[in-house]
């Protein structure tokens, strides 16, 4: 059996031959790499033993691959032609024509290819939540610009959460990937994740169970907030980070993001239905108001069937406690009618159509030097 590699970032580099390019990196979300003398090729050789369209380089079910393009004098790898569509070994040398290119990327046991590896200390941070377990916990420096979180919400891991920042991260249960899930059913490499113009990309690495986003099986997907990752028995959030100050300014702002403003206590509440499906609320220290009215709900959702004034829930020094306030539908925690009633991580609290998940990880600050 070979053995998993985990899916980053790759080069393909000219060795000998004319090119408009030197070379090109490449990785899992946008590889099409097109080898050929027409000027359209991402990679063009000035070589008339070179057809047009000759090669292709894409990433399919976790691994790199080439295909030769129905050229004349055919692709060849380390010397042996290529028939059909055929893995890259992370380190190969590809011959079109006369002109050779070396491609490049992780080998098993390495997190990305030279000068783009996640180099230790630049780990995202993992966080365990209240109840933290010393075997089942990583605590790594955290990239310094932290965009969003990734959230357990189920799994032998619950209740951890990731900080994401714009380098790609691998997830998976070996322990030289970025985020290390403790769950036998997840693969060694599983699934990598890509922050691409503002928005998340979630790629499967050729999993022996595959990745989920909403319970539908994804080679590729472009996240958004709110959406559930499934890997192996663990289940993930997607949480971007709303700013309470955005709230403080006016109903017309308050339903923007602002990235890089967590909540400091890490506790968040996540709209998972309803109009406000996706968006995160952190909360603030004291009194944090829930309804329709822009004046004085702290969190404030565009649901009708949610009261002005709908409850309230008291964060003091990381215990939070909701409280309903006569709302003509009632708050619910996890399903149950109930007031006054101290939440825990992952509870689910419903208002109208809206239910939220209730998210607490642990104060420590993963942005710290």
């Amino acid at each position: 059996m070979s053995q998993e590699r985990s899916p980053t970032e790759a080069s393909v580099r000219v060795k000998r031959g004319q090119s408009n390019e030197s070379g090109v990196r490449v990785s899992p979300v946008d590889c099409n790499v097109t080898i050929g003398r027409s000027g359209d090729n991402t990679i063009v050789i000035d070589d008339q033993k070179v057809s047009r369209h000759h090669a292709r380089i894409v990433f399919e079910q976790g691994r790199y691959q080439i295909e030769d393009v129905d050229s004349s004098n055919g692709t060849f790898i380390d010397g042996s032609r290529v028939n059909s569509r055929q893995n890259l070994d992370p380190e190969a040398t590809i011959t079109v024509g006369n002109a050779e290119l070396a491609f490049q990327s992780a080998k098993p046991g390495q997190p990305s290819v030279p000068g783009v590896q996640i180099h230790p200390e630049e780990r995202p941070m993992e966080v365990a939540a209240q109840q933290q377990s010393p075997q089942h916990t990583f605590v790594r420096k955290a990239d310094r610009t932290a965009i969003a979180w990734l959230a357990i919400l189920d799994g032998p891991d619950k209740g951890k959460r990731f900080d994401l920042g714009d380098k790609p991260v691998t997830i998976g249960r070996s322990s030289d990937n970025a985020f290390v899930i403790q769950d036998q059913s997840v693969s060694r490499h599983h699934s990598l994740l890509v922050h691409r113009n503002g928005k998340f990309v979630l790629c499967d690495a050729g999993s022996s169970v595959g990745t989920k986003v909403n319970d539908n099986l994804i080679a590729k997907q472009t996240l958004t907030a709110g959406n559930t990752l499934t890997v192996g028995d663990t289940d993930f959030t997607l949480v971007k980070f709303e700013s309470q100050a955005v709230a403080q300014a006016g109903p017309d702002t308050r339903s923007n993001t602002v990235y890089g403003a967590r909540p400091q206590a890490g506790v968040v509440l996540v709209a998972q239905t309803g109009p406000n499906a996706g968006n995160s609320f952190p909360l603030e220290e004291g009194i944090n108001r829930l309804g329709r009215d822009p004046v004085s709900c702290t969190v404030l959702l565009d649901d009708e069937s949610v009261g002005r004034n709908h409850c309230v829930l008291q964060l003091n020094e990381g215990t939070v406690t909701v409280h309903d306030l006569g709302s003509a539908n009632g708050t619910f925690i996890n399903g149950n009618r109930l007031t006054g009633k101290e939440l825990t991580s992952q509870d689910t609290v419903t208002i109208g159509g809206t239910k939220m998940v209730f998210i607490a990880a642990s104060s420590t600050d993963s942005l710290a030097a």
